[in-house]
């Protein structure tokens, strides 16, 4: 699975690099610790209009995109503030699946998944289905979605409501 990083992200991450390596050569070299705010700017690097994209093979898997990036270098996530998800068919390239986004949430940089919290909302463009909820996992080479346990959420689907504490369904919430 390829994984492609926006313009942004990847001025960021250069800048992050240039960040560390300076920060480093003027530790060592005045033998003085670097302030903490020093340290939270390398650690914490803040991006704006944050996109990533994951691709399987040439079909677009998913799409990450929020208003503001916070990357914990040191745990390989980013922090992100307004994320919107979008996660496409796997049997038709560029049609969309599922629409998702919440206030704020995490994605890891390494294996992708994704964690959307407050105000939480899924549609399954296909099916008409909301799926409204506090947190939501999406296990992105797995191709599931999990509300954890002790968190309540609603289906609403054309066939009426459905609520409960739990769960973990298929991308289309089937299964």
């Amino acid at each position: 699975m390829k994984k492609f990083f926006s313009f942004s992200t990847l001025s960021a991450l250069s800048t992050l690099s240039t960040l560390s390596a300076f920060t480093l050569v003027s530790c060592s070299a005045a033998k003085r610790p670097v302030s903490q705010s020093a340290v939270t700017a390398v650690e914490h690097p803040r991006m704006t209009d944050f996109e990533m994209a994951s691709y399987d093979g040439a079909r677009l898997a998913f799409e990450l995109k929020a208003s503001i990036a916070d990357l914990v270098t040191r745990d390989n996530r980013a922090l992100v503030k307004m994320p919107r998800l979008k996660i496409y068919k796997k049997d038709s390239p560029g049609s969309l699946l599922v629409q998702a986004g919440g206030d704020r949430g995490e994605i890891r940089l390494d294996t992708k998944d994704v964690v959307l919290e407050d105000n939480v909302k899924y549609d399954v463009i296909p099916k008409n289905y909301r799926l409204t909820t506090a947190k939501l996992l999406y296990w992105a080479q797995r191709g599931e979605t999990e509300v954890p346990v002790g968190t309540g959420y609603v289906l609403k689907t054309p066939d009426g409501l459905a609520e409960g504490s739990g769960m973990i369904a298929r991308e289309d919430l089937t299964k």
